[in-house]
């Protein structure tokens, strides 16, 4: 059984090309795992599911279903080359709510209220 299931947010915008028999969309995403870190994954979509993709952008938070792809090649100084990648069935957009500026983003309350210590209420 080959299958995935994951999620990510998009490293940049989706690569979307088209003919009259297919479509075809690739991007990259980062995914976060607490128990062993950030990992990146290329993401290969096609027919319906790169419809979907086609208005993603970088920041966009999607969820991938499909199955993993190995490719091997050699490259024209004669190394070969491998990649895994991730060939999408089902593309899911999660709605985030993103902050208009980036200054939203740093944004923290500020204390209101201070507190005045004379000499002799130091502990210390």
């Amino acid at each position: 059984m080959n299958e995935v299931k994951i999620d990510g947010i998009l490293m940049r915008d989706a690569e979307v090309k088209s003919s009259t028999s297919y479509i075809l969309s690739k991007f990259s995403i980062l995914h976060k795992d607490s128990r062993s870190g950030s990992h990146y994954f290329d993401i290969e979509t096609w027919g319906e599911a790169a419809t979907v993709c086609q208005n993603l952008k970088k920041g966009d938070m999607v969820n991938i279903e499909g199955s993993l792809k190995y490719d091997s090649w050699t490259s024209q100084d004669g190394t070969k080359k491998n990649k895994i990648k991730i060939i999408g069935d089902v593309v899911q957009v999660v709605a985030i709510e993103k902050p208009q500026t980036s200054t939203e983003w740093k944004k923290k309350p500020t204390p209101t209220a201070s507190v005045d210590f004379g000499v002799g209420d130091l502990p210390f």
